[in-house]
């Protein structure tokens, strides 16, 4: 289903002697096929809401659910003790690691 959107502050400037006061949300606007409209209304209209309440809420749990499944890494419990214990008991280092730290530390001069 096609659909844009476009995004504007919700703070107009005012012009000089205008007495509105600045808006204290953002507009958030959409074009949908007279399908979707019918849908969403459809569905806000069993919520017990208005379209825009149910549509703000609905973008709001997609862009939460968006962000939590791109920002953060699930383990599994074995992963996640394997890594613990690696932090409070970090292996030595290998000659190969040793020669690496040697060469980092002299390129960058702290020696």
């Amino acid at each position: 289903m096609p659909t844009t959107a476009s995004f504007t502050s919700g703070r107009h400037s005012q012009e000089p002697g205008s007495r509105k006061t600045p808006r204290k949300s953002a507009r958030l606007v959409t074009r949908a096929t007279p399908e979707l409209k019918e849908l969403v209304q459809r569905a806000a209209d069993l919520e017990g809401q208005t379209l825009t309440e149910f549509v703000a809420a609905s973008v709001q749990v997609a862009a939460e659910r968006t962000i939590r499944e791109r920002e953060v890494t699930r383990v599994g419990a074995e992963y996640a003790h394997a890594f613990a214990e690696a932090m409070v008991h970090p292996p030595m280092p290998t000659p190969r690691a040793r020669e690496a730290a040697a060469f980092f530390s002299a390129v960058l001069g702290e020696e």
